[in-house]
């Protein structure tokens, strides 16, 4: 049997890619398969067109994707990687592409107040901080402090047992006593 031309592999792997994939975008198409970039516009000139030809429907323009969905897949990207997602992070990763994030907030590096606020908006506590993007070394030295964290039963075994410096955190089972100087997580008050 001779091989299939490429637009119609282009074609099957098209269908077969928006039945499995949930936001099916084509920077997320380019990365699950073995066709480039090159080949599918030299094939069709354009995403649309080969979702097109392949009888699929062009996206909706009037089903928007909200701000908090965009930020709850950034919120889960950077929970996964433990740090500030990248732009490549973002287009391999989050399912949306960079340049949805960049129309709606801004550049890159201006996406960690939005993440910020919506953290603290969907957190039981106030969030200290949500890490920010990459900067410079030299930037970062400015930026960051250290912070002292401390694990006591109760707030109040700080009092009862105090350290030369206060820590900047305390986290623990049960707040029974608030504390001026230090911000206080109680663990009891996260169970669902």
């Amino acid at each position: 049997m001779p091989p299939q031309p490429l637009a119609e592999q282009l074609i099957d792997a098209v269908r077969l890619f928006e039945a499995q994939s949930p936001h099916p975008t084509f920077e997320s198409f380019l990365r699950a398969g073995p066709f480039s970039r090159r080949q599918i516009l030299s094939a069709f000139g354009s995403w649309t067109k080969l979702r097109s030809a392949a009888g699929l429907a062009s996206r909706n323009p009037s089903v928007r994707i909200t701000d908090d969905q965009l930020l709850q897949a950034l919120a889960n990207l950077q929970q996964r990687l433990r740090r500030f997602p990248t732009q490549a992070d973002i287009d391999r990763l989050s399912g949306f592409g960079s340049q949805t994030y960049r129309r709606r907030f801004g550049s890159i590096s201006e996406l960690s107040a939005p993440l910020n606020a919506f953290m603290s908006r969907k957190s039981h506590t106030p969030l200290l901080s949500v890490v920010d993007p990459p900067r410079s070394s030299a930037t970062l030295r400015k930026l960051w402090q250290k912070l002292t964290i401390a694990c006591p039963f109760l707030s109040s075994d700080l009092i009862k047992h105090p350290s030369p410096t206060p820590p900047d955190i305390a986290i623990c089972l049960s707040v029974d006593q608030k504390l001026p100087t230090t911000h206080l997580i109680e663990l009891q008050s996260l169970r669902p």
